[in-house]
C-alpha cells in the first residue's frame, strides 16, 4: 500500500492503527479473526526423527504448513512414501468424481550437513499429494531413491469441498 507521504514508498497493510492518520499512511484492511480457524498441529509415523508444522481450517480450506525429517537406515521405497497422515476428518478433503487426489506442493531436501543447527541442502521438487483418507505422501517413482535421511516441506492449500 502506498505512503501518503511519500508516493516512491510501501507500506504493510494491517500494520498502521492510527486512527487520526498523523502518520499520512494510509490505515489498513480489516482483516477477520483468526479465532475462527481450526489449527491441528501433527505428529505421525514410525521413523520421523522431527515433525513439525500444522494444518489450519479456514473459510473452506485447509492451510499446510509441514516439515518432517526422516532418519531410517534401511529407507529402500521407490514409489509412494506416506509423511503423515491427518487424523481431524474436518480437515480432509471432502470431494467426489474421478480424482482421488490433490496435489500439494513440497520440496525435499536430500543432503544433510551435520551443523549447528542441521543444514539441508540440495532441494528437490518432488510429487506430494493427499487423499479423501488425509493421507499425505510423496511419490518417488521415476524421480529418485529415498536415501535414509532426508527432509520434506509441504506448503500448500487445497479447498475442503469439490464443485462437483
Amino acid at each position: 500500500m502506498k505512503n501518503k507521504a511519500n508516493w516512491d514508498s510501501f507500506v504493510l497493510t494491517g500494520c498502521n492503527t492510527d486512527p487520526t492518520d498523523t502518520d499520512g499512511l494510509v490505515s489498513p484492511i480489516p482483516t477477520p479473526p483468526v479465532e475462527q480457524a481450526i489449527k491441528q498441529t501433527l505428529t505421525r509415523g514410525m521413523y520421523e526423527s522431527f515433525a513439525w508444522g500444522q494444518v489450519t481450517i479456514y473459510n473452506g480450506r485447509a492451510y499446510i504448513s509441514m516439515q518432517v525429517t526422516h532418519s531410517n537406515p534401511n529407507t529402500s521405497s521407490s514409489s509412494t512414501y506416506t509423511l503423515f497422515t491427518i487424523f481431524k476428518d474436518e480437515a480432509k478433503p471432502q470431494f467426489t468424481g474421478t480424482s482421488f487426489t490433490i496435489a500439494l506442493n513440497a520440496v525435499m531436501y536430500v543432503t544433510k550437513q551435520s551443523s549447528n543447527p542441521t543444514l539441508w541442502t540440495n532441494a528437490v521438487p518432488i510429487d506430494c499429494t493427499i487423499d479423501v483418507n488425509g493421507f499425505v505422501r510423496i511419490n518417488t517413482l521415476w524421480q529418485l531413491s529415498l536415501p535414509n535421511d532426508f527432509c520434506v516441506q509441504v506448503c500448500d492449500s487445497y479447498a475442503l469441498h469439490n464443485q462437483s
